[in-house]
């Protein structure tokens, strides 16, 4: 094995510093999944029954119950995928064939493409919001709003952290971490198309909210195809943290308009579809070339682009279970493609097999089995 070499950037010696390929299985998913949710389902259930007394008293602080409710859901979350990580020995944040990296451009036509959704899609949201209202609880979404409005009571600053800290940034990392950092990428061993649509779904399930479905699977595909095409952790970061930022901002704005005036409403809504429209079309034909080059190159047989900042990364693999290890850039290793599972990896001096393939009959049962317990929830009140 080769010493002195270049990692990040700096001169180490040894494998101190490599990077680690490995990712995780199908079956890691499903695991994961229900994990997920009877810990969820478990939390919410204490959580309810400690607040539920308190709800009558005049002096209960809405806005902090908000908070906590809103800090418990990505605890969990964190819980889950620092535990399964350790546990299949893969880094969610540059495992696996992914980098988590600030990349300007891309990260501006993510940012673009999740604004334009919300722009194009929220009343189509509202919509189906006001139907499930409707259908399940008797009430309009009007209604609805009007007895979350008498709620809304306590000290602001918890609404401010709630809204404008705890709600964009939290799920912005912790969300993205387990949606594309351990499902999606888990189940690219079934294929990417499929991995990103089932990422979507289970996106969506996740929450536990039947009212947000429609927004919450179109954002889940849009981060999952970004994600995909362009191997970048951080551009799915950055969209949800401007996603769920936009929601506030564009709530804000709207109360303002109307407050002026019905008109003055009318001619902001017709504005912004207009920008929408253009975001949105500039963003998915960026990334549709982007993808195109892609498979173009493969076609032809050429590597993947290498970028400057990705020349002194490197997966040491051990060939034929021997102690020699092999340099490789990341977006050469064909992990993607599972064509490392199995070898051995030598990372931060330790030596390891990578996680092989799970079982696609036991994967797809389990996988279909965390996905109806999930849909069961959606019905089960807290």
């Amino acid at each position: 094995m080769e010493t002195g070499v270049r990692f990040y950037g700096k001169d180490r010696s040894g494998d101190h510093g490599t990077y680690n390929p490995n990712t995780f299985s199908a079956l890691d998913v499903a695991f994961a999944f229900l994990a997920f949710l009877a810990l969820e389902f478990a939390a919410e259930k204490i959580f309810s029954a400690m607040i539920e007394p308190l709800l009558i008293k005049p002096d209960f602080d809405y806005y902090l119950y908000l908070l906590v409710g809103a800090l418990i859901p990505q605890a969990i979350i964190f819980i889950v995928v620092f535990t399964i990580s350790k546990i299949r020995r893969v880094s969610f944040l540059t495992g696996g064939g992914f980098i988590s990296r600030f990349d300007s451009v891309n990260v501006l036509f993510g940012a673009m493409l999740a604004i334009s959704l919300i722009i194009l899609f929220s009343d189509l949201h509202f919509a189906f919001d006001d139907s499930v209202q409707r259908v399940f609880y008797g009430r309009s979404m009007a209604e609805y709003e009007e007895l979350l409005r008498s709620r809304l009571k306590g000290n602001a600053s918890y609404y401010v952290i709630f809204t404008f800290i705890v709600s964009p940034i939290l799920p912005a990392i912790f969300e993205e971490a387990f949606c594309r950092g351990v499902i999606m990428r888990g189940l690219s061993q079934l294929g990417a198309g499929f991995a990103i649509i089932a990422s979507a779904i289970f996106f969506t399930l996740m929450h536990g909210n039947l009212q947000q479905v429609v927004l919450q699977f179109l954002f889940g595909l849009a981060v999952g195809c970004t994600v995909m095409i362009t191997k970048n952790f951080t551009v799915g970061c950055v969209m949800h943290l401007t996603y769920n930022l936009f929601v506030s901002v564009l709530e804000v704005i709207k109360s303002v308009l109307n407050e002026l005036s019905e008109g003055a409403g009318y001619v902001a809504q017709m504005v912004t579809i207009i920008i929408g429209l253009a975001m949105f079309t500039v963003s998915v034909v960026y990334f549709l070339k982007l993808y195109l080059q892609s498979v173009k190159a493969k076609e032809k047989g050429l590597p993947p682009r290498t970028l400057i900042a990705d020349v002194n990364v490197y997966a040491l693999v051990s060939e034929n279970g021997e102690d020699g290890y092999q340099r490789l850039c990341w977006r050469e290793v064909g992990v993607g493609d599972n064509s490392l599972y199995g070898k051995f990896c030598n990372y931060k001096g330790k030596r390891f097999r990578l996680n092989c393939k799970s079982n696609t009959e036991l994967s797809v049962v389990m996988l279909s089995l965390a996905a109806l317990v999930a849909i069961v929830l959606l019905f089960v009140p807290i």
